[in-house]
C-alpha cells in the first residue's frame, strides 16, 4: 500500500497473489494509517466519550447533553432529527434543548443517532463525497432496518449499531483509503473477456489488498470506540447456510438479522429495479424462518426503514443525486410499480437557516416549563435544560452555572456547557463583597447588587481593571453576561455567558427579557427543589 498523496489508483492488474498471514497486524497497520489521517483521531475520541458516557451506570442525562453540545453541528443536526415525524410520538412536539432529546429517546436511542451523524460529519467533504454518501446511507438503512425487525425492543439500539457497523469497513476503507477501495471494487468486476481471472467477492477481493476483510476491520474499529463484546462479535457475517428453524435470542441471530439488512440495503441500491425486487425477495425467505418473521413482515419492516430513511435525510442536511444509488433506494418498492411518486423527487440538503436567538430561546422555554411541570422533576436537569437554551440561543463560547458555597461563602463554578467549559469553570471564585481584597470586583459587586449585567468589551482599561485576577489570567472573554440567581434578596447563584466576540452580546429589548426569563426559571427550581 504505498502512502503517498500523489500516487497512481491502484488497479486490479497492480494487486499481487500474496495473502497476509497475521490479519491482526495488518489490522493494526490499517487502523494505524487511519489514525495518521487528522479527521480520525478526532472522530475517535468523539465516538469514544459519547460511547462511554451513554452506557455508564452512573452518568446522568446531563452529561451525554452536555458533550453533544460541544460539537455544534452535531447538536442541529441532532435536533433536527428528532422533530421529525418518526419521533414525533415520543416528543409529543418540538424538542429544542439536547437534554430533553436524551430525556425523551433514551441514552442508546441519542448514542446511536449522535455516532450515525458523527460520521456524516466527519467524512462528509472528502472529495470522494458521492461514493461515501452511498456507503454512509447503506449502513443507515442497514441499522434502521436491522432494528425494525428486532421484536424485543431492549434489543433494538444494539440491533441498529450491528446492522451499521457490520458495513462500516467499508465505509472508513472508502475514506480514509481510497486508493485501496479502488483496486477491491476492480477485482470484483465482472471480467473483460474470457481469458481474464473471475471476479472476487468484496471479502476475498478486501483479504487480497488489505489482508483483512472488511468486518474484521469494522470490529476492530469498533474495539477502539468502545462499543461493548457482545456488539462486536455481531459484526461478522455468518458463514454456512441459514439455520432452518427460529433462532433463540442472542449473538448468533443478531449476526444473520445485521446480514440480512445488509443484504437488503444493497439490494435496495441495485440499478434494476426488477433485479432488485428479486433479490430483496430471495433474501427475505432465506431469513424469515431464521428470525421467525414472514417475507411479508419482512418487506413491511423494509417499507417502514425506507420511510423512516426519507424523513432522516433531508433533517440531516443528506444531499442525494438524482438517479444515483440513494434515490434508487428512496423509491424502493417491493410492488411491481417502478418508483412510488411521493418519493421521485430529488432531495436536497436542508438549507432552513439557524432559528433566530428569540425563537431558540422560547422553545427552550416551554421545554423547561414542561421539565418543571413533570413529576420525576430534577434540579440538575433543569438548569442545564435553561444553561443549553442560552449557549445555542445567544452562540455563547461558554456558560458557567455557579452556586455560593455554604462554608465560604464564596460563589464557586460547578458546571459549564460549551467547548471551553470544562477547563474554565474550576477557576470561578467569587468572593462576597465584603472579603475582596484590594477593593470591590466587578463579578463581587454585581453577586451583591443582585443586578444582570452585560459587558460588551472586557479588554477597555476601565473594564479590565475592575475584573478579579483570576478572570484576566485565564477567562479573558471579550464580551460577557452576569444574571445572578436570587432568593430573599441574597444571590445564591450565578449564570455567567460570554461569546468570543466584543459587542456579541448587543441583546434587544425582547431577547433579553427572554433571558431573565430562562434565569428566573433557574430560580423557580431552586424554589421547587427545596
Amino acid at each position: 500500500m504505498d502512502d503517498s498523496a500523489n500516487s497512481t489508483p491502484v488497479s486490479a492488474d497492480d494487486i499481487g497473489e500474496a495473502v497476509v498471514d497475521e490479519p491482526t497486524s495488518t489490522l493494526d497497520i490499517v487502523l494505524l494509517r487511519m489514525q495518521a489521517n487528522g479527521d480520525f483521531p478526532a472522530l475517535s475520541q468523539a465516538v469514544t466519550r459519547i460511547q462511554r458516557l451513554a452506557t455508564s451506570e452512573t452518568e446522568s442525562v446531563p452529561g451525554l447533553a452536555g458533550e453533544i453540545l460541544k460539537d455544534v453541528a452535531l447538536t442541529n443536526k441532532l435536533l433536527r432529527l428528532v422533530n421529525t415525524a418518526h419521533y414525533q410520538p415520543v416528543g409529543g412536539g418540538t424538542v429544542s434543548t439536547v437534554s430533553r432529546a436524551v430525556a425523551l429517546v433514551g441514552f442508546a436511542g441519542i448514542r446511536n443517532l449522535a455516532l450515525s451523524l458523527l460520521l456524516l460529519e466527519r467524512l462528509g467533504n472528502a472529495w470522494q463525497a458521492v461514493q461515501l454518501r452511498e456507503e454512509f446511507v447503506h449502513a443507515l438503512m442497514a441499522g434502521q432496518l436491522a432494528s425494525e425487525m428486532t421484536p424485543w425492543q431492549a434489543d433494538v439500539e444494539e440491533a441498529y449499531l450491528a446492522g451499521m457497523f457490520q458495513n462500516m469497513g467499508r465505509l472508513l476503507i472508502t475514506f480514509y483509503l481510497p486508493e485501496e477501495r479502488q483496486a477491491i471494487d476492480a477485482l470484483c468486476r465482472p471480467p473483460s473477456h474470457p481469458d481474464a481471472p473471475p471476479a472476487l467477492t468484496q471479502q476475498a477481493a478486501a483479504w487480497r489488498v488489505l489482508g483483512v476483510d472488511y468486518e474484521t476491520l469494522g470490529a476492530g474499529v469498533a474495539q477502539v470506540w468502545g462499543l461493548p463484546d457482545s456488539l462486536r462479535r455481531a459484526l461478522h457475517r455468518p458463514v454456512g447456510q441459514v439455520p432452518g428453524k427460529a433462532m433463540a435470542r442472542g449473538t448468533d441471530r443478531l449476526r444473520w438479522l445485521a446480514t440480512l439488512a445488509n443484504d437488503v440495503a444493497s439490494a435496495m441500491q441495485h440499478a434494476d429495479l426488477a433485479q432488485a425486487q428479486h433479490l430483496v425477495r430471495k433474501h427475505a425467505d432465506q431469513h424469515a424462518r431464521a428470525l421467525g418473521m414472514t417475507t411479508g413482515e419482512i418487506c413491511d419492516a423494509m417499507e417502514r426503514a425506507r420511510l423512516t430513511l426519507s424523513q432522516v435525510l433531508p433533517a440531516i442536511g443528506m444531499a442525494v443525486s438524482a438517479g444515483g444509488a440513494t434515490q434508487r433506494m428512496l423509491d424502493f418498492s417491493i410492488g411491481t410499480e417502478k418508483t412510488q411518486p411521493e418519493m421521485t423527487q430529488e432531495l436536497r440538503p436542508t438549507t432552513q437557516p439557524a432559528a433566530a436567538s428569540s425563537q431558540m430561546l422560547a422553545a427552550g422555554i416551554q421545554d423547561v416549563i414542561s421539565s418543571l411541570a413533570a413529576d420525576d422533576f430534577q434540579l440538575n436537569g433543569v438548569l442545564r435544560m435553561v444553561m443549553e437554551t442560552l449557549l445555542r440561543g445567544l452562540d455563547l463560547r461558554c456558560i458557567v452555572f455557579c452556586l455560593r458555597d455554604g462554608r465560604t461563602h464564596h460563589l464557586t463554578g460547578r458546571f459549564a456547557l460549551g467547548p471551553d467549559g470544562d477547563s474554565l469553570v474550576r477557576h470561578f471564585d467569587i468572593r462576597p463583597l465584603a472579603a475582596s481584597k484590594g477593593g470591590a470586583d466587578l463579578f463581587s459587586a454585581v453577586c451583591a447588587k443582585g443586578v444582570d449585567t452585560v459587558i460588551d468589551d472586557a479588554t477597555h482599561a476601565s473594564v479590565s481593571r475592575g475584573l478579579p485576577a483570576w478572570y484576566r489570567g485565564v477567562v479573558a472573554a471579550p464580551s460577557f453576561m452576569l444574571l445572578p440567581l436570587v432568593l430573599k434578596g441574597a444571590t445564591f447563584g450565578l449564570l455567567y455567558a460570554d461569546v468570543a466576540r466584543a459587542g456579541g452580546l448587543a441583546l434587544a429589548d425582547s431577547d433579553m427579557a427572554l433571558v431573565r426569563t430562562l434565569r428566573n426559571q433557574a430560580v423557580l427550581a431552586f424554589k421547587q427543589a427545596s
